[in-house]
């Protein structure tokens, strides 16, 4: 199963489950009667949840640990966003890559007006408008671009990635392929930014305004930004990996599954 909600319909057999738990999913189980239903769906099979970032394992260990395996299997990354050149515009241009809801952008445009109005930096949106929302005449917003635009032009001419999301979040792909290409993150302190983030030089948690500001500021160092590369790209190769990881993760987890039965 790829989302863990998708379970709540599997049939009342005894087949093996494997299923894939993200940011919503976590989200769900607050409601009422989804984790009753899904430990009926559990009681009986061997199963493994898999979340998709380490921030969630010990929640779903105290509600599921006694009836399925609970392994973190991150997912994996394509080749080419480790093979990204950046080269930094200037004057500094700031990427966000979010779908356009309130809860996606969080304060972006309230923290980012006395940094981006006045012109010496640019603030570039991309993604789909989901919701209707007004944005500042400073913002420069190209609506949804496919992957290898993103990584063709957009990642290496960009400072860094700015993500401000309170929306409930698994482990964002998007934070995984800026780091891969060596691009620093200043994120909000949700978990799941916060799990791959932590006091890594690849980027910043920022939890106010003036933290915002100190963090934009301190990335347009060139210095600082190169540093912050290199260790973004470790952190990728270490947290995640290519897709061939991602697959070895969930053979590894299909082989303890198959030793149960």
């Amino acid at each position: 199963m790829n989302w863990l909600q998708c379970a709540l319909g599997v049939p009342a057999d005894r087949k093996p489950l494997v299923a894939t738990v993200l940011g919503n999913d976590m989200r769900l189980l607050a409601l009422p009667g989804v984790t009753t239903w899904l430990r009926r769906v559990l009681r009986h099979r061997p199963a493994a949840l898999c979340p998709n970032a380490a921030w969630m394992v010990e929640p779903l260990r105290q509600i599921f640990g006694d009836l399925a395996l609970i392994r973190a299997v991150p997912f994996g990354i394509d080749p080419g966003w480790f093979e990204v050149t950046r080269k930094p515009e200037q004057p500094p241009r700031w990427l966000a890559v979010t779908r356009l809801t309130r809860d996606k952008l969080g304060p972006l445009f309230a923290w980012g007006e006395p940094m981006f109005s006045d012109g010496h930096r640019e603030l570039h949106l991309i993604g789909p408008m989901q919701e209707q929302i007004e944005l500042p005449s400073w913002v420069h917003y190209h609506g949804p671009l496919g992957p290898d635009v993103l990584k063709d032009q957009w990642f290496p001419a960009c400072t860094g990635l700015l993500t401000l999301s309170q929306h409930a979040e698994g482990r964002p792909q998007v934070l995984l392929e800026a780091f891969a290409a060596g691009m620093p993150v200043v994120a909000s302190p949700l978990a799941a930014h916060a799990d791959l983030i932590g006091q890594s030089p690849a980027g910043r948690l920022v939890t106010s305004s003036p933290s915002f500001e100190e963090a934009v500021v301190h990335f347009e160092d060139a210095t600082v930004n190169q540093a912050a590369a290199i260790s973004a790209r470790a952190l990728a190769t270490a947290e995640a990996g290519t897709w061939d990881d991602c697959a070895q993760r969930y053979i590894d987890v299909y082989r303890e599954l198959g030793a149960m039965q």
